[in-house]
């Protein structure tokens, strides 16, 4: 069989290409790495692998075909972790209690794992999900990435997180992603963002608006409405962990999602935002009807009016759209302080079995505004989540009553019937209550609506009033102007009249009187 033919099979059957090519070179195959495979998944831990395996895995991958799915990730929580200690107020958990790992692939071995999924994505009809995540890169291959996402058109989801870009890689990549229309979600969590990064990515942003504009003006020229929700484009943009974005950086992105329509969810977790950040956001949702979740956890300088104006606002936004997976919130906050606990003290005394005790499950913490309402066989999820600091996270979050385990032989558990009428009678109140808060809302907004017509109305009244005593005033003048010229001329004809009679008089006299010797009047 010819070498051309060993590679069509092996772009199509990766685990058996990816165990021919470790077998020539005397490794062992990963035995995670065959697992996936079977799911065309390829999920492989980069502190794991050693020098070796990397290059029969990177030459199988380069030319596949069938994977949907590629996750190359290194642990990259212990660095933010240690390198940023504002994230918690408590000492990072020393490296002795945690599992050993390789120091990860060096700079060579990540400029080879880019070239291979740059020519993956090349010749991939299958790829949609791509993370690469805790790996640190130069700006050549950064560059050498965005070629390879420029090329590929069925991309749906990108993750960097944990790669520290920085802002001259986010001016890379976001000038590449302005014409990949079929990525959807784009996760830049811990990547060194500033705040030139998000003007850049607010470019993005209006860019791919106005793309999306026309593309929906033309399909209106058939005489058609257009479906927003057809049009290809970014969705999701996640910027966790980014602390220099600030105030500035937030201006930016609240600017470019004032005229967006397609744009879902904004994910900011601990970004160092204050008050003046979250105004810009609070005047953008009262244009903006389509953002339904805007993620702003541990930024403890917000303010709760301004936390409650933008909340109210997503409550509306979500109350009539399928939010689908743009509600799922990636819990940044909550895990990146459990990594950051000390563990607990290694026992050495030897564990002897208890006896099994049975326990009631408790329903998992979520938020009080994400509230799934199940009626008629349909879901809608009420995801204008409210954005909180882990300071105040367990005051401002409630229990959201689920179906607990409960065991038979449990002797004090609850009644089975009274709970679910708990529940249910629990998850009516919360729909009742949203709303509520929404007609409250909506009346506010015709009562504020209906007083500004008022106000214009009044003025207008007004004007028009001054504007017809004007033209009145005139008019009477005009009147007074024109009764002094007919005055004075009936003064001259009554005048006139008085002369023609005396000159009447005048000749009736002359007539009576005796005739002049040697004149003679005929009349």
């Amino acid at each position: 069989m010819s070498i051309a033919q060993i590679r069509q099979r092996g772009a199509k059957d990766f685990e058996a290409y990816y165990q021919s090519l470790c077998a020539l070179e005397s490794t062992t195959p990963v035995a995670g790495i065959l697992a996936g495979a079977k799911l065309t998944t390829l999920k492989c831990n980069a502190s794991q692998l050693r020098a070796s395996d990397w290059h029969p895995l990177l030459s199988a991958l380069q030319i596949n075909k069938t994977f949907h799915t590629v996750a190359i990730y290194k642990k990259w929580e212990d660095v933010y972790l240690s390198q940023d200690v504002r994230t918690t107020g408590t000492r990072v958990r020393s490296h002795t209690y945690c599992k050993t790992e390789g120091r990860g692939p060096d700079r060579d071995t990540v400029s080879a794992i880019i070239r291979s999924l740059n020519e993956c994505m090349c010749v991939s009809p299958a790829l949609k999900c791509l993370m690469i995540e805790g790996i640190s890169f130069r700006t050549k291959d950064i560059v050498l990435l965005a070629k390879g996402l420029s090329e590929n058109n069925i991309l749906t989801r990108l993750s960097l997180k944990g790669s520290r870009l920085g802002d001259k890689g986010i001016e890379i990549v976001c000038g590449t992603l302005k014409n990949v229309q079929s990525l959807d979600w784009l996760d830049l969590t811990a990547c060194d963002i500033g705040h030139k990064g998000t003007v850049y990515l607010a470019a993005l942003i209006k860019f791919q608006c106005t793309a999306r504009q026309t593309a929906a003006w033309k399909s209106s020229l058939r005489h058609h409405q257009p479906s927003l929700a057809d049009i290809q484009g970014l969705r999701r943009l996640t910027l966790n962990l980014n602390r220099s974005i600030g105030d500035r950086g937030a201006s930016e992105l609240s600017n470019a999602l004032m005229d967006d329509k397609w744009v879902r969810a904004l994910d900011l977790q601990s970004c160092d935002i204050s008050t003046d950040g979250a105004v810009g956001f609070s005047e953008s949702l009262r244009a903006n009807g389509f953002l339904v979740t805007l993620d702003l956890r541990d930024n403890e300088l917000i303010d709760d009016d301004i936390l409650d104006d933008i909340n109210d606002h997503l409550t509306s936004n979500a109350a009539h759209m399928t939010t689908d997976h743009y509600s799922q919130l990636d819990l940044e906050v909550e895990r990146m302080a459990s990594l950051s606990k000390p563990p607990l003290a290694i026992r050495t005394a030897k564990r002897t079995k208890s006896p099994a005790i049975p326990r009631i499950a408790k329903a998992p913490k979520l938020d009080a505004r994400r509230i799934a309402v199940r009626k008629c066989g349909v879901t809608k999820l009420y995801s204008s989540q409210r954005t909180l600091s882990l300071s105040s996270l367990n005051k401002r979050q409630k229990m959201v009553l689920s179906k607990p385990k409960t065991h038979s032989t449990s002797p004090g558990r609850i009644d089975k019937t009274s709970k679910d009428k708990i529940a249910s009678m629990m998850k009516r109140l919360k729909v009742e209550l949203l709303t509520c808060k929404w007609k409250l809302h909506e009346e506010s907004v015709a009562r504020s609506i209906a007083e500004s017509r008022l106000l214009q109305v009044e003025l207008e009244n007004r004007r028009l009033t001054e504007q017809l005593n004007k033209v009145l005033e005139g008019y009477h003048d005009s009147l007074d102007d024109s009764g002094t010229v007919m005055v004075n001329t009936i003064k001259v004809v009554e005048t006139a009249f008085q002369h023609f009679h005396r000159f009447m008089d005048t000749l009736h006299l002359t007539k009576n009187d005796t005739t002049i010797p040697g004149i003679h009047v005929d009349l």
